[in-house]
């Protein structure tokens, strides 16, 4: 079942923070994951766009795509266990403070 969309101009003149759907969830993860942005400049971004969020949003946001992809991610889990061989990547990176490790992975 698809979400309602909601034109640009009803999405400017909604009121309170935006409801949570799973595009807002999605975005928020993605934010969060795949570039590394945290809740705080989050906030500042959502905050410059004219809509007001608490951290606490977007937490809850984040721990609900967490708990929705839970199923996905035993089962990966369970499929990696059984397939009795597992590969872990050990090239080594640089770190900026090399006294205070040997190895870095």
């Amino acid at each position: 079942m698809r979400p309602e969309t909601y034109s640009h101009q009803e999405r400017k003149t909604q009121t309170g923070p935006p409801s949570t759907d799973p595009s807002m969830q999605a975005y928020i993860a993605v934010q969060k994951y795949a570039y590394h942005l945290p809740q705080y400049r989050l906030q500042e971004w959502f905050a410059c766009q004219g809509v007001s969020v608490s951290r606490q949003f977007l937490a809850k946001n984040t721990r609900l795509v967490g708990e929705a992809i839970l199923p996905v991610a035993e089962r990966m889990a369970d499929l990696v266990i059984a397939s009795g061989y597992m590969h872990a990547d050990d090239t080594g990176v640089k770190v900026l403070a090399p006294q205070k490790c040997q190895n870095s992975y």
